[in-house]
């Protein structure tokens, strides 16, 4: 058990003695440093639409474990930059690890089971108003149906509809000073039609009540004589995850307050080491009653990290490979005061957990040709599928990059 750990010290203390210096941007090379909000990478652009001009034209495509899961698209600069990407999963605050709405609503409510769907397509804008600044659009759609119809009535099944719209503002476009706002406005509906097992007539419809969540990421980046930059980043969000079921409903909402802040190193053009502290204070809870009876309160979860700790480095070992690792850790504090809750009723409690990761990627870069990996955990402890070791073999996610 000691040795994974051994030499994953051993990565990333040689990275930060040896060479590295930032390759261009892809998901794969974000998933590989953990997210850290001090790597800037294209995949900004989902949070930040107004740093699109940074970017140059190209073409991306994910590949994961199976080739029935990862997405593509494309950027495209002559004035305006445009960008169009398909079957992205991830939401707008994927990256600050808060679950998706249909996730959250699962664990809330009882009797509902939705899937998470993927995004059909992500669209997105960005006006240079002139060299410094930036304004940026985007909208995406995601859609998940399973429905059974007899006779032209639903007996049972499932349907989910997500649209997000999203607005984003960059000023200081790489100077000293630079700030990125990104504010995202979401809808999300699904309704659910469970099959009574004796009668065979519908039982429970369960409906979304249509509240719009919002949320907020600013990003604030002070940079000094190249090498160094400091950054800023705060969040706010209200996330909806009301529901129905006849004439009784659930009024339940999450709110989610982070701060993130930290350093971001780069020695001789070869070394980025980029380090954040973050703290975050996220709270759900309200009234919840699906079953017929009227509404009573549920209570509250709060639950404080205190604090998180992400280090992250790049290395360029020659100009065309790159070698990545990270590690990410966070310490959580639980209040729960949970009352009338369907699953755990009158429950009140405190806790507190921790969550460790690791990450270690690579990429090659060949004139406007990129491949960008992540390696998959059991390589480093079972040893590579193809002299004994286990599924899912050598990478977990690699991203093909064109850029022309």
């Amino acid at each position: 058990m000691r040795k994974p750990l051994f030499l994953l010290g051993g990565v990333l203390v040689v990275s930060a003695v040896l060479a590295a210096s930032p390759a261009w941007a892809t998901s794969a090379r974000k998933t590989a440093v953990l997210n850290n909000f001090m790597v800037e990478d294209d995949t900004d652009i989902f949070l930040w639409p107004g740093v699109m001009p940074l970017y140059a034209n190209g073409i991306f495509l994910d590949v994961e474990t199976t080739a029935l899961d990862g997405n593509g698209g494309f950027l495209a600069r002559k004035g305006v930059v445009f960008g169009a990407f398909f079957h992205r999963p991830e939401p707008f605050l994927s990256g600050a690890g808060i679950p998706s709405d249909f996730q959250e609503i699962d664990t809330l409510y009882a009797g509902i089971d939705l899937d998470d769907p993927f995004k059909l397509f992500d669209i997105l804008l960005a006006i240079p108003i002139n060299e410094w600044h930036a304004i940026g659009f985007g909208v995406s759609f995601a859609h998940s149906l399973d429905i059974n119809e007899e006779d032209g009535d639903v007996q049972f099944g499932e349907r989910e509809l997500a649209t997000a719209l999203t607005v984003g503002y960059t000023s200081g476009l790489k100077g000293r000073v630079q700030n990125d706002l990104g504010l995202e406005l979401r809808f999300n509906y699904f309704k659910q039609i469970d099959i009574d097992p004796v009668s065979g007539n519908p039982e429970q419809i369960y409906e979304a009540r249509i509240i719009p969540s919002l949320s907020l990421v600013d990003r604030l980046t002070i940079r000094k004589e190249g090498f160094f930059a400091w950054g800023i980043d705060f969040m706010f969000s209200r996330r909806d995850y009301s529901a129905e079921v006849g004439t009784a409903d659930g009024a339940a909402s999450r709110y989610i307050v982070g701060l993130q802040t930290g350093p971001r190193l780069t020695f001789i053009d070869r070394i980025l080491v980029a380090a954040s502290l973050r703290f975050m204070y996220d709270t759900y809870g309200g009234e919840m009653d699906l079953l017929g009876a009227p509404s009573e309160p549920m209570g509250w979860q709060h639950n404080f990290t205190v604090p998180g700790f992400n280090l992250a480095t790049e290395l360029t070992i020659f100009k065309w490979l790159f070698f990545r690792a990270a590690f990410d850790y966070r310490y959580v504090l639980g209040l729960y005061n949970l009352e009338n809750h369907p699953v755990d009723p009158d429950e009140k409690n405190t806790t507190a957990s921790q969550r460790f990761l690791w990450s270690v990627g690579m990429g090659i870069r060949v004139k406007g040709l990129g491949i960008d990996a992540v390696f998959s955990a059991p390589l480093f402890t079972d040893g590579p599928d193809f002299v004994g070791g286990r599924s899912p073999g050598m990478f977990s996610m690699l991203t093909l990059s064109y850029i022309f």
